[in-house]
Parts: structure tokens; C-alpha cells; sequence
């Protein structure tokens, strides 16, 4: 609903034509498939590995490393 209710990047002047312009599109779409306006796009991104750094002064650096198998997400530390 907000793609079609946003003009994405554009300036806000007041965050009422946001929500008005969300409220036009909740009800002209009720009770039906929300159909992709023509100016959507996006991507499926399907990670096979998923790493968080969370950097620190000293270099002591925490790395989390998830890795993806058959069925669940796998965990591992890693060193800085």
C-alpha cells in the first residue's frame, strides 16, 4: 500500500498527505489483490550467509556468522 500512497523521495511537507493518500489507496483496494504500480520494482535476495560486525576501537572486532543449511541458519563466532 505505501508504494502506491508515497512519492518516494519526494519532499513532505505535511505528513497528513501521507496518511490521507494511504487511506485513499487502503480503501480503493479493499477487499482485492493490491496489484505492483507500474513504477515498482524490487529484487528476492535469497542469502546463503549472513555476517554482523560490530567494530570496536580496540580492533577486538565481534563478528557473528550465520550460514544458511537445509533446514535452519547455522551460528558461528568468528576472530576479529
Amino acid at each position: 500500500m505505501a508504494a502506491w500512497a508515497s512519492k518516494q523521495s519526494a519532499n513532505l511537507n505535511n505528513s497528513k498527505d501521507l496518511i490521507d493518500s494511504f487511506n485513499y489507496y487502503e480503501k480503493k483496494f479493499k477487499n482485492e489483490n493490491i496489484p505492483l504500480p507500474d513504477f515498482w520494482g524490487g529484487y528476492i535476495i535469497e542469502p546463503y550467509s549472513i555476517e554482523f560486525w560490530q567494530g570496536r576501537s580496540s580492533r577486538m572486532h565481534d563478528r557473528i556468522l550465520y550460514k544458511k543449511t537445509k533446514k535452519k541458519w547455522d551460528i558461528s563466532k568468528l576472530y576479529p
